[in-house]
């Protein structure tokens, strides 16, 4: 019974530290997992189309990972030189959710 599996093993309980890995690794860094991961955004002209990127690279990092329900809330923002981030991760079978932000200096 998965429900009994999730229940004994508690996903929730290493999350945090799943979430900075995500945050932490730059896309195409691990050669078997090539969509995990952020986009490195140094160098990089700021707008519309580097926010879109990190928008959709965030999205499909965090639902990679199986014990990762939703996201609600997720907002990339420019802010001059600064990239700022924030989302609500939901956790499968769990009623929290975890709030997430960080902002990347270009």
């Amino acid at each position: 019974n998965n429900r009994f599996f999730r229940a004994l093993f508690r996903p929730t309980d290493n999350m945090i530290q799943a979430l900075y890995l995500k945050l932490s690794v730059e896309r195409g860094e691990l050669p078997l997992h090539v969509g995990y991961g952020l986009p490195l955004m140094v160098g990089r002209k700021t707008g519309f189309n580097v926010a879109f990127e990190m928008y959709l690279a965030l999205h499909d990092t965090m639902l990679s990972d199986g014990r990762i329900d939703n996201l609600t809330g997720l907002k990339v923002n420019i802010v001059g030189d600064v990239l700022q981030t924030q989302a609500n991760v939901h956790i499968v079978d769990s009623p929290k959710s975890i709030p997430v932000e960080f902002s990347l200096a270009r």
